[in-house]
């Protein structure tokens, strides 16, 4: 039986927390699990927003066919097939179109190379290549003739049956065509076909149409049927809403842990960013044994390793606070958040400044740790406003300043 998380309390509404700031030992404020906890109340979110047209689920991206679909799950050995296709006499469809993704979305990249690469499998009939060949077209050129003979190669596949454009056609009529305005219902109508043929992308977007967006009337028993039946079909922005959802217990839904925790796990597997982030503040929040945490690790180590920011920062964070029974390792989870800050991802450079601004794990530099909190408040990240706060209420490494410590930790939402 699911484990109902109880209703007396709203998790989302957290005092400040009662740990008070020792100029002495910062760090023991920020990595306190009452800091962290009312900090990751604050923090964990999903909105309808992000669940509309992200093409980010295991089935996505290349239209159905499986070769793509297993390296899109992670599948070592069919993402190293994809990309060790060579140039030559004979290739098949198939092939060619792999090099054209190689060409297209690889260093170094050759755009010329990979559209004529799908050019040559679409005229060979395959009808993947054909609605990648129109979709680049229609997105990466200027030239309006070009644009509307990618919109043209678009719809012929759409008009086949493709699932995969008749969400792209979808988007693009919400955005409005080539000199037309937005035509929603032309767009709904799109993604109602995509959706009959069960494509997640196309469930999930239907989904946050009927929480509301874009003025659509809202229907949240229809939603929650199209977020669900996106989330079973490996949708990762799906599953991290229904997650969040259940744990904020919105749109009706029960405060339920385990689904909670579920969820978030299996969208953070798709190696959606999001989802790796809040599986890790909700693991803090509703807990877990040593195994969870051991999993959890695993999936943020197979998400670093393929390149995602928020696993190297969600292994950094367990490192310095040693959560999860995991030993507290500065110099490992400074070695991390450089990682993330080095790809100019938000959070792991406002975890980098904590550690410049106190010296933990590397040489104290406390006008570098600012300068990041800084940028990264300036860009809205709730977390740098927080620790803001703090230093000014405090008078740590800046000018005491009661008010400006009250207006960012309004912003903060703490």
């Amino acid at each position: 039986m699911a484990k109902k998380m109880a209703k007396t309390k709203d998790p989302g509404a957290q005092s400040p927390p009662p740990v008070r700031f020792d100029p002495a030992d910062p760090m023991k404020f920020f990595n306190h699990p009452d800091t962290v906890k009312a900090r990751a109340n604050v923090l964990l979110e999903a909105e309808r927003e992000d669940i509309f047209f992200n093409h980010f689920s295991v089935e996505d991206h290349y239209s159905f066919e499986r070769p793509f679909v297993a390296a899109a799950q992670g599948d070592d050995e069919a993402l190293a097939k994809l990309y060790q296709v060579v140039p030559g006499p004979g290739l098949s469809a198939e092939s060619l179109t792999m090099l054209g993704f190689k060409y297209l979305e690889r260093e170094p990249y050759d755009v010329v190379r990979g559209l004529n690469c799908l050019r040559q499998a679409a005229e060979m009939g395959y009808d993947c290549a054909k609605a990648h060949y129109g979709f680049n077209l229609y997105t990466r050129s200027e030239n309006l003739e070009v644009v509307l003979d990618g919109l043209a190669n678009l719809e012929e596949v759409a008009e086949a049956g493709n699932a995969w454009a008749l969400t792209q056609l979808a988007r693009i009529a919400f955005e409005g065509f080539p000199g037309c305005r937005p035509a929603p219902t032309k767009a709904k109508r799109y993604l109602a076909q995509a959706a009959e043929k069960g494509y997640s992308v196309a469930l999930a977007s239907l989904g946050a149409l009927n929480l509301g967006l874009t003025g659509h009337p809202k229907n949240a028993p229809l939603a929650l049927d199209f977020l669900r039946r996106a989330a079973n079909k490996g949708n990762g922005p799906a599953m991290n809403y229904l997650g969040v959802s259940h744990f904020k217990g919105r749109h009706g839904l029960d405060k339920d842990a385990e689904r909670t925790l579920g969820l978030l796990a299996g969208s953070a597997k798709t190696a959606y960013g999001p989802g790796i982030e809040n599986l890790l503040l909700a693991r803090q929040l509703l807990g877990g044994s040593r195994e969870d945490w051991v999993s959890d690790m695993e999936v943020y180590e197979w998400a670093a390793e393929k390149g995602l920011p928020q696993a190297m920062t969600a292994l950094g964070q367990i490192h310095a606070r040693g959560l999860g029974g995991e030993p507290v390792d500065l110099p490992k989870a400074v070695g991390r958040f450089m990682q993330a800050a080095a790809v100019q991802y938000v959070p792991g450079s406002v975890e980098l400044a904590k550690c410049l601004l106190f010296g933990a794990g590397i040489p104290q530099d406390p006008e570098k740790g600012l300068t990041l909190l800084n940028v990264s408040a300036d860009e809205g990240d709730k977390e740098a406003m927080f620790v803001l706060s703090v230093l000014y209420r405090n008078g740590y490494a800046v000018e005491a300043n009661p008010g400006q410590a009250y207006r960012l930790a309004e912003k903060a939402g703490q």
